[in-house]
């Protein structure tokens, strides 16, 4: 039989913090991460604007702090749903870019330099805005799959010898946006989803907790509101993600934000008690 499509073939994760992209490479039956120039197997979801020209991945984040109104980032938690939803209206506030109800309550992002439309799609039709998305970009899509399935290729599950009867795996996938849980069944070389689970919460819901709590704590120090600030919103985030993932093997950091509002620095810590406590009602979901 021949085969449809002819060269290499790519596969994107598209995730609400990190992306990755995998090419298929079939004399392995396996597939491998493609690094990008500085050696990372992953590139933060991050997209900037400036006068002069457009930046994406660690160079649009390592400039959020200065040009925070025109780095967008966490797009995919707008993918799919209305201006009004509840996940976008408790998004805005933390977002530093702007975003405002188009036609037919669609959000849009908008720029200094350009306007970013997202569609309005639901459900299964996001798989279509998806594909849209790639056809823009000048990609030749082959299909949309689902990242269970995706995740259980990478692993090579489907390579294994002992999988004459029905093998069942349990794949749990905890992302920037999203927490997916999944049951797939496994046969010979054959994948089938028997049931699938997801909650809109993750990573990001996680720094958002500390950075709410940590926005109160310089107001109660200092008497000052930063929540409108973006440019101190901007950069204590980055240091609530990087304390986040310290604390994973601490059980105390202490972040740094220098000058973060009117000259005052701000360096206060936080244990791994307070930040489960911070979080309990996520992780008991």
């Amino acid at each position: 039989m021949a085969r449809k499509y002819e060269g290499p073939v790519i596969g994107i994760d598209l995730g609400t913090t990190y992306s990755r992209v995998a090419v298929w490479q079939e004399q392995n039956n396996s597939a491998v991460i493609i690094r990008d120039e500085q050696g990372n197997i992953t590139i933060p979801s991050f997209v900037a604007f400036t006068n002069s020209q457009k930046l994406v991945g660690d160079a649009a984040k390592d400039q959020a702090a200065s040009n925070p109104s025109n780095t967008i980032f966490d797009a995919k938690k707008l993918i799919g749903r209305k201006y009004s939803d509840p996940i976008i209206q408790n998004n805005l506030r933390l977002w530093p870019f702007k975003v405002i109800s188009s036609t037919n309550d669609k959000p849009m992002i908008v720029v200094k330099y350009k306007v970013i439309t997202v569609p309005a799609y639901f459900d299964n039709s996001q798989r279509v805005a998806m594909k849209d998305a790639g056809l823009i970009a000048g990609l030749n899509v082959m299909q949309i799959i689902n990242e269970p399935i995706a995740a259980a290729l990478t692993y090579g599950l489907h390579t294994r010898a002992n999988c004459v009867e029905n093998k069942n795996i349990f794949i749990c996938d905890i992302g920037g946006g999203t927490f997916g849980v999944s049951l797939i069944t496994l046969k010979g070389d054959k994948f089938e989803i028997k049931a699938t689970g997801e909650t809109q919460f993750g990573g990001e819901d996680f720094s958002d907790r500390m950075v709410n709590h940590f926005v109160k704590e310089f107001k109660r120090r200092h008497g000052i509101e930063i929540s409108g600030n973006s440019s101190a919103l901007r950069r204590l985030r980055i240091e609530c993600e990087r304390a986040k993932r310290t604390l994973s093997y601490r059980y105390e950091v202490t972040i740094k934000v220098d000058a973060i509002c009117h000259d005052i620095c701000f360096h206060p810590s936080i244990t791994r008690a307070k930040f489960e406590q911070l979080n309990m009602d996520l992780f008991e979901k």
